[in-house]
């Protein structure tokens, strides 16, 4: 029984030895199989990329020198399709290098012509399929570009003057008060723009903007919005506000009532003085003198009794409240 289960275990440990020998020569026989399929891919891929092959490739384009005079209308399209014949490794070295350069087309090389809509020139390809070549370095391997044709709208500028509208708010607090109007220069802008969309522009608007509330003298610059979907132009660009807000007290002070009258007799007039009640910024409450007023009732026939008062001279930074009385009676000395 011994002798027996020696000779198993050692014919055990032989087919072990045998099975490990056969799975490591499979695994060389499969890496040997993919080692020679690489090697044959890769020759195939040579052979094959050493044919001619005709493909289109997408290029970034931008047309340049464009009108000055005129704006273009229409939008112009932002890539070109090449059509090329080259070997395969030159394809494909164009496919996955990228682009660096972008065409560039000088349009002041195509002639404009005036249509019954405006104006416009044409962009033909094949006139322009050795630049396009040089530029994107294809050579004579450069077959075709599309689109064959591109047409360029333009339309000439003309200009008007637009009044400009204020979207700009502020609030002046109380015992405050704008010592002068508000000033915003300049008034009008000069608008370029295209002859069909010009006249449809009425005014052109600020920006909008609330300033809060305004203590002092307020000045700032701010800017003018440019119409929606109309391509435009302004001069300028921008307008500045003036803004004068000044505290302000409330001050008396009477004066005497000058008479003018076409009788010849002598008129006395009840009563002889008038109170006038106005608000002054502190600055200027100091400046105020009683030569700076004047109170006149004009007379022009005996039969009147009552007549109103008028306030003919007061300093231009005063704001008046009142005068009073309004009215005064008069009395003819014969």
């Amino acid at each position: 029984m011994t002798n027996k289960k020696k000779q198993s275990s050692v014919g055990e440990f032989f087919s072990l030895i045998l099975s490990r020998l056969k799975k490591r020569e499979v695994k060389q026989q499969i890496f040997v199989f993919f080692v020679c399929f690489f090697i044959s891919l890769i020759i195939w891929l040579f052979i094959k990329l050493s044919y001619n092959y005709t493909t289109t490739i997408s290029y970034p384009v931008r047309f340049t020198n464009l009108s000055k005079d005129m704006g273009l209308m229409n939008k112009l399209p932002k890539k070109l399709d090449l059509v090329v014949r080259d070997k395969g490794t030159q394809l494909l070295k164009h496919k996955f290098s990228g682009f660096s350069n972008e065409i560039v087309i000088d349009a002041s090389q195509i002639a404009i012509k005036k249509t019954a809509h405006g104006y416009s020139s044409t962009f033909l390809s094949k006139h322009f399929l050795n630049k396009i070549a040089y530029q994107t370095k294809f050579d004579k391997h450069l077959i075709a570009v599309k689109p064959d044709s591109i047409i360029l709208s333009y339309e000439k500028y003309v200009s008007k003057k637009v009044p400009i509208t204020s979207l700009i708010s502020y609030k002046i607090p109380e015992e405050f008060w704008l010592s002068k109007p508000v000033e915003i220069q300049p008034k009008t802008v000069n608008l370029h723009a295209f002859q069909s969309v010009i006249d449809t522009i009425k005014t052109i608007y600020t920006e909008k903007k609330n300033l809060g509330e305004i203590k002092s003298l307020f000045h700032q610059k701010i800017a003018l919005q440019l119409p929606e979907n109309v391509k435009c132009e302004i001069e300028p660009d921008s307008i500045e506000i003036d803004i004068s807000s000044k505290r302000f007290t409330e001050k008396e002070i009477q004066i005497p009532i000058e008479v003018k009258s076409t009788l010849a007799e002598k008129i006395k007039v009840f009563p002889s003085k008038v109170t006038v009640t106005f608000l002054v910024s502190f600055d200027d409450y100091a400046n105020i003198k009683m030569d700076m007023f004047s109170a006149m009732i004009t007379v022009k026939h005996k039969a009147e009794k009552s007549i109103p008062v008028k306030l003919v001279d007061y300093p231009n930074f005063i704001k008046l409240k009142n005068i009073e009385p309004q009215e005064v009676e008069i009395m003819i000395v014969e």
